[in-house]
């Protein structure tokens, strides 16, 4: 199945789009790998499973901005999100400045310091890498749910 791609600029009013972007991804990555794939089919691409997809490549992106950009330039970040046959894939690769973080904790940080990004993103995605660059890579994996028990409406 081909991966849905996009690009938008580093700047943080791309946030809305990229969320926006994200969410049709996975609709359309969901909906074409569920045709083949049983675990594929067995999730729910309106659920929580997408919300923490979401969730995780907004703090990407802003870590991306504020960071890796300086607060933000016309510089493209590149997404290509990928169906697979266990987990979804999302590649985020920006031109900014490589991260300053050693392999991030999945632990919560210290209220007084920074990480807290770092620690969300961990606590919603099953895997995550970083490449430093340039360009730099974020790659975030999701292990689709054991027989679709992320699906909240289901009996």
């Amino acid at each position: 199945m081909d991966p849905y791609r996009f690009s938008v600029k580093a700047q943080l009013t791309s946030r809305p789009r990229v969320i926006a972007e994200i969410k049709e991804a996975c609709r359309r990555v969901g909906a074409a790998a569920a045709t083949s794939d049983p675990a594929a089919a067995a999730v729910d691409w309106e659920s929580t499973f997408v919300d923490a997809i979401v969730s995780a490549v907004s703090e990407a992106m802003n870590n991306i901005v504020l960071h890796a950009c300086g607060g933000g330039t016309d510089d493209p970040v590149d997404f290509d999100i990928q169906a697979g046959p266990s987990s979804l894939v999302v590649r985020i690769t920006d031109r900014g400045a490589p991260a300053q973080f050693v392999d991030p904790a999945p632990e919560p940080p210290p209220l007084a310091e920074g990480g807290m990004g770092m620690y969300l993103i961990h606590a919603c995605v099953d895997r995550f890498e970083y490449q430093p660059g340039p360009p730099n890579v974020w790659t975030l994996e999701k292990q689709y749910p054991d027989g679709g028990t992320d699906r909240p409406n289901q009996e």
